[in-house]
């Protein structure tokens, strides 16, 4: 019984780890199509049943600019033991800081369910839902610059998890429209060379690769590197930098030239010279290429650049506001 849960909560934190490195939606998978719409069919009615304000956005997605992204009713959560240091049963950008509780509560219980001491106990008494986000009703047209911003905790990652498709909602549904790439904020980097990590099993264009490594600031990275882009970086890039990570992480999503791309705090990483040159040759390009961006900081000042379209501001579970600076900046939270 527990066994169960603790498989799969590993099995989501392996999944979502893999949706941090590149998540792109072709839609050419007819199947998972198929289970989406089965999804939403379900919870069609929990959407609806949320208020004027699903009902209203779901009219907009219909009239104005093209929709990129819809999130209606949406709820995210996680599930933890009752008492203890909690699991991440439901997946999530968290779920590494839970990880150790999780295998410490795992372990005991199966040494117990050994013995027979927790045959008889049902798993929902010893699971609890912990709401990260609630009723989130967003819309993102085409090719505008969404950053999300709140405090600490606030549920930004998660926020931009679910928009990827990357974290499975609890309650609620997201469409999109278009390919996507996400890039968590932890920045994956696999073993082999710096290009494996950026091209990702996608076929080689020379001219589109070179330009994605100037756009997310490489080029003096690699000079410096015995073999260049050819370098081999050991597990989890050790040999980089925080900083280089996340710019590897970015080339990669540059490179797959997607409608919609992700970014979580990626800026935090960067000194302020190459912050501001990744703002204006990644961020700023793609928005002027047509692209959907959205983008996670604690960067304030950010939230003020012309580029910006609109600011999501979370707090209390919320989503208290989305809409443009002028209107988010007077909200206390």
């Amino acid at each position: 019984m527990h066994t169960h849960a603790h498989t799969h909560a590993c099995h989501t934190r392996t999944h979502t780890r893999m949706s941090q490195a590149l998540f792109v939606d072709q839609h050419s998978d007819h199947s998972r199509n198929r289970e989406r719409r089965k999804r939403e069919e379900r919870n069609d009615e929990a959407v609806h049943g949320g208020g004027s304000r699903a009902s209203a956005l779901a009219a907009e997605a219909t009239e104005g600019g093209e929709t990129a992204i819809l999130m209606q009713g949406g709820t995210m959560s996680y599930s933890r033991v009752r008492g203890g240091e909690g699991v991440c049963v439901g997946g999530g950008p968290d779920s590494s800081r839970r990880g150790a509780g999780a295998r410490e509560v795992g372990v005991r219980q199966q040494a117990e369910e050994t013995v027979g001491l927790l045959v008889d106990q049902r798993e929902e008494e010893l699971e609890e839902e912990v709401v990260v986000l609630e009723k989130v009703h967003l819309r993102v047209q085409r090719g505008q610059f969404l950053v999300i911003c709140g405090q600490i905790g606030a549920g930004k990652s998660t926020l931009l998890a679910a928009l990827a498709e990357a974290l499975p909602l609890a309650r609620g549904r997201v469409t999109s429209n278009g390919s996507r790439a996400y890039a968590g904020q932890k920045a994956f980097v696999m073993t082999g060379s710096i290009r494996d990590n950026v091209l990702f099993q996608q076929r080689m264009d020379t001219r589109r690769y070179w330009d994605a490594l100037q756009r997310a600031q490489l080029m003096p990275d690699l000079a410096l590197l015995p073999q260049g882009d050819l370098t081999v970086v050991g597990t989890e890039g050790v040999q980089l930098s925080g900083g280089q990570r996340a710019r590897v992480a970015l080339a990669r999503v540059l490179y797959a030239d997607v409608d919609v791309v992700l970014l979580d705090d990626i800026m935090s990483a960067l000194d302020a010279h190459t912050g501001a040159a990744v703002w204006r040759d990644a961020l700023c390009w793609s928005k002027s290429r047509g692209k959907t961006v959205v983008l996670v900081t604690h960067q304030l000042q950010l939230l003020q650049r012309a580029e910006v379209d609109l600011v999501a501001l979370l707090a209390g579970q919320r989503l208290v506001a989305c809409a443009p600076f002028a209107e988010v900046q007077h909200i206390h939270t």
